[in-house]
């Protein structure tokens, strides 16, 4: 499913529709449709900024994720870059810090946990690996004073150490607390991604 929604071209796929419908159904706890929420405030704070810059050109739903895809004929910088990772996880923290005197006179249990949830989305998406905003954020502060060469290199160590220092967190984390795999499945599968990353990148440098 494809459609224009302000000049942005909103791509869809079945399979990420297919994936949140099983996830909505799998889901006892009820957080699900919060998680799915919060993600969608993270995605938006870096479009408004993108948009400010005159960036986006795309963006596609697919069961990787959500990919924003930029307009090549604009050049922001470096710094500007910086901004739009930022934005993100910055969008999380202040719907946070909105919901927090609501909860504090409501005590209400799911206002909390939405608030728990979008600090987690925000810190996790700093961490410098894989293709998360702080990976993002530690390859464009590099570029500010080295090479872009040295700042893949870099990002890539960076990158594979905390996925690896993430995946022994998640097997404690499964092993301590039974049934929550979702640390573990999440390093692993991103630790993959890294890993064929840097084998294809590696493969078009040589």
């Amino acid at each position: 499913m494809s459609f224009r929604f302000l000049g942005i071209r909103i791509s869809v796929s079945f399979w990420f529709t297919a994936l949140i419908t099983v996830l909505l159904l799998m889901d006892k706890t009820g957080l699900m449709p919060l998680v799915f929420v919060s993600f969608i405030v993270h995605e938006a704070g870096h479009i408004l900024f993108l948009r400010r810059f005159k960036k986006v050109r795309a963006i596609d739903f697919h069961p990787a994720g959500i990919t924003i895809v930029e307009n090549n004929l604009t050049v922001s910088g470096y710094k500007k870059d910086i901004l739009v990772n930022m934005a993100g996880p910055l969008a999380n923290l202040g719907l946070a810090i909105l919901w927090l005197p609501i909860y504090i006179i409501s005590q209400n249990q799911y206002i909390i946990m939405a608030i728990l949830i979008n600090c987690a989305i925000a810190f996790f998406n700093l961490l410098p690996m894989a293709t998360l905003d702080g990976r993002q954020i530690l390859y464009r502060l590099i570029c500010l004073y080295r090479s872009e060469d040295t700042a893949h290199k870099v990002t890539g160590v960076v990158s594979l150490i905390t996925l690896i220092a993430c995946a022994a967190t998640g097997m404690w984390v499964f092993l301590r607390v039974k049934n929550n795999p979702t640390l573990l499945i999440t390093s692993v599968y991103m630790l993959i991604m890294e890993l064929a990353r840097s084998y294809f990148f590696n493969k078009t440098s040589i």
